[in-house]
């Protein structure tokens, strides 16, 4: 989804940008950026922004500010770590933006919750199961892509509607109708689609998944 303008006020909208500026820039100074003096592993990340921003561009408009689509968060979570999934999909929500599909007074609400809400998701059911659960690689691809993925799927779905509620944009009963409930049916999707990509990319190119752990996953302990 994209939350319309109209809902914030301009010291609202300024508070938005503040907060995601915040948290991009973060990510932009933690981020272990020598991961990218490979060439493959640049280009790895930028196909991947490419390949998420066709498919936030593939929506289904249910009412202004209700469009529904997947959003690969959890998979650009695993694969880069958190820092350079914020700035990869932020890089995704600013070309979403700029080819018409968002505003952007709503940019950085946007960003905290298309972004920042689903990558602290993610993360936070990754290290839960790193310190938690078994070492082993079902554990990761169940638990961390395909838990994880549904989990912030939900999660923004969740908070998008309370938000859209409190804010006045739509009555409680009309937005479960047309928005929570079709929301409700991309949680499958993301979390299947995720975990098969994972696995995908486990087995056959592990070096681009930086949170896969040879030693902790396929190591028999």
């Amino acid at each position: 989804m994209n939350l319309p303008a109209e809902l914030f006020a301009p010291g609202l909208a300024i508070l938005g940008h503040a907060c995601f500026l915040l948290v991009l820039l973060w990510a932009a100074f933690t981020a272990p950026w020598w991961h990218l003096s490979d060439n493959e592993d640049t280009h790895v990340l930028l196909a991947t922004c490419v390949a998420l921003l066709l498919i936030w561009a593939m929506k289904a408009g249910v009412a202004p500010g209700l469009e529904l689509h997947l959003l690969g968060v959890t998979l650009a979570t695993l694969m880069f770590g958190w820092q350079f999934a914020v700035l990869a999909v932020g890089v995704v929500l600013l070309g979403n933006t700029s080819y018409g599909h968002g505003s952007w007074p709503s940019f950085g609400w946007n960003g905290l919750l298309l972004i920042c809400l689903p990558v602290l998701v993610s993360w936070v059911v990754l290290r839960f199961s790193e310190r938690r659960l078994p070492g082993n690689f079902f554990i990761y691809i169940f638990v961390a892509a395909f838990f994880g993925a549904a989990l912030a799927m939900l999660s923004v779905g969740v908070v998008s509607t309370m938000l859209l509620w409190m804010v006045g944009a739509y009555p409680w009963q009309p937005l479960m109708d047309q928005y929570t409930v079709n929301y409700m049916l991309l949680v499958f999707p993301e979390a299947f689609l995720t975990g098969a990509m994972m696995t995908i990319f486990v087995v056959y190119r592990p070096t681009w998944v930086a949170t896969f752990d040879d030693d902790r996953y396929l190591t028999d302990r």
